[in-house]
């Protein structure tokens, strides 16, 4: 399922899942390890002007 977002709307998604992805390792590891690597698979595809 897509949802369209605007590129300002994505990164305070990124910044809200790097926040989780630093704050959830105490909590639940993998969850963590997955927040992170979507949050940098959002900032590149952020990057590159492209859907992840």
């Amino acid at each position: 399922m897509w949802i369209e977002v605007s590129k300002e709307e994505l990164q305070h998604i990124i910044v809200a899942l790097q926040y989780d992805a630093t704050s959830a390792p105490h909590l639940y590891p993998p969850l963590a390890e997955k927040l992170r690597e979507l949050a940098d698979r959002l900032t590149e595809a952020l990057k590159k002007g492209r859907k992840p």
